[in-house]
C-alpha cells in the first residue's frame, strides 16, 4: 500500500530489533487493495515468509484482511468510482460488495 508510516524495509528493521530484545511483534496485512496485482500479492507472501524465517519473534496476524467494505477513495476515484456526496447516496452505496473491478 506504500503507506508513509509503514514500509517493508521498516518491517524488517522492526522485526530485527524486536527479535534482539526478545519481544514478540505481530504484523497485520491487507490483501485486495484497489489496484493490487497478483505480483503484489506474491511479494506480500514472500515478505511474510522471509521475515518469519529470519526473525522467529515475528508473527503475522492469523487472518489476512481483504478490503471490500472500506474503500480508499483516492484510488477508487482513479478507477472511476464516484464517492457519495449525501447521506442518501451513502445509504445506497453497496459497501458489502466489491462494487469496483480490479484490473
Amino acid at each position: 500500500m506504500n503507506k508513509r508510516h509503514q514500509r517493508v524495509d521498516e518491517m524488517y528493521e522492526t522485526a530485527r530489533k524486536a527479535n534482539l530484545a526478545g519481544i514478540r511483534v505481530t504484523f497485520n496485512l491487507i490483501l485486495g487493495y484497489p489496484g493490487e496485482t497478483e505480483a503484489d500479492r506474491l511479494i506480500t507472501f514472500r515478505t511474510m515468509s522471509d521475515i518469519g524465517r529470519q526473525f522467529r519473534m515475528s508473527l503475522f496476524h492469523q487472518h489476512l484482511h481483504t478490503i471490500s467494505r472500506y474503500p480508499i477513495w483516492p484510488q477508487l476515484r482513479e478507477l472511476g468510482v464516484t464517492e457519495p456526496q449525501t447521506l442518501n447516496e451513502w445509504m445506497e452505496m453497496p459497501l458489502g460488495a466489491n462494487f469496483f473491478t480490479l484490473a
